[in-house]
């Protein structure tokens, strides 16, 4: 599951961050489908995503597959520069746990 989180944070950045780059009054607030995301984290990873040290330094762990994200450790945190809080989940809501979301079973376990 911290694969689909990590996706989601891609999908912020190359859906509505990377292609509004050259506007940066259209990236003031967040995306109008994702109403959970507060006004003050948007702004951080949208100035995270787009600066240049970011930029370069996930690029070259990419490059090298040094950069690996296991459970609540992944993108989005890494973006906001904030480290896992052990009762929710960030950019999913306040209900959501992380045992919720990053212990699913295993489909075979519930046939």
């Amino acid at each position: 599951m911290g694969i689909a989180l990590r996706g989601f944070g891609c999908k912020l950045a190359n859906e509505f961050i990377l292609p509004n780059a050259n506007n940066l009054s259209s990236l003031k607030k967040p995306p109008l489908e994702y109403k959970g995301i507060r006004k003050e984290d948007w702004k951080s990873f949208v100035d995270k995503i787009l600066s240049e040290d970011f930029q370069s330094e996930l690029r070259s762990q990419v490059e090298q597959g040094t950069f690996q994200s296991q459970g609540p450790n992944d993108i989005l945190g890494e973006a906001l520069q904030k480290k896992p809080n052990g009762s929710r989940v960030q950019g999913l809501g306040q209900f959501i746990t992380p045992s919720m979301y990053f212990n699913v079973p295993n489909p075979t376990e519930l046939a």
